[in-house]
């Protein structure tokens, strides 16, 4: 199995996590990094004395793009048992990542969308890169589809589901370009530096 998160254990006590599918473009929630996430999991529960907070990025353009559509479109009836286990997988690795007992911060330096946006949410707080390119939200909404790991409904201190679909909405067809923490989405954003 490929892994998907690298994984730097910093003097301080600090864990970066790089969200990094290798010969991707972009980081997309499948069974790889369902797998990848669990083992990191894992292993942050297991070294919880030494870590002082962990860190969650994207080696990426985007900090993750969402669901793998290549995969999902490969999926078929037979696939349903498998799918709904491997959703259970992901739901329970960020669940787990919430309540790890150390801070957890999202530094999203590109678009989080759907799956993206739902990991970010599991951290304890995200900061987001102020660049008006950057896009938030869950663009499955559009298609009619409810956010597949957990994170929309946590009491994450973002706002109540109406609102966050609503906003999910907006942001993912285009019509709100406001910066992320305009949105209510990120903690704070600081200004991107230009060359």
């Amino acid at each position: 199995m490929v892994n998907t998160i690298r994984w730097e254990h910093g003097d301080d006590g600090v864990v970066l996590l790089t969200l990094d599918h290798p010969g991707r473009s972009a980081n997309v929630m499948n069974a790889e990094f369902g797998a990848s996430l669990t083992a990191t999991v894992d292993r942050l529960e297991a070294e919880r004395d030494r870590i002082a907070g962990v860190i969650v990025t994207s080696a990426k353009k985007t900090f993750f793009a969402g669901g793998d559509l290549d995969a999902l479109l490969r999926l078929t009836p037979a696939d349903a048992e498998a799918s709904e286990a491997d959703t259970r997988q992901l739901k329970n690795a960020v669940r787990r990542l919430e309540t790890l007992g150390r801070p957890v911060v999202a530094a999203i330096n590109g678009s989080a969308l759907g799956g993206g946006l739902e990991l970010a949410l599991g951290c304890h707080h995200r900061i987001v890169r102020d660049d008006p390119a950057i896009e938030i939200g869950f663009p499955e909404v559009t298609l009619g589809l409810l956010p597949g790991c957990g994170e929309s409904s946590a009491p994450s201190g973002c706002w109540g589901w109406p609102t966050r679909l609503s906003t999910g909405c907006s942001v993912a067809s285009g019509a709100d370009r406001r910066t992320p923490s305009h949105t209510g989405w990120s903690t704070r954003s600081p200004p991107t530096r230009r060359a």
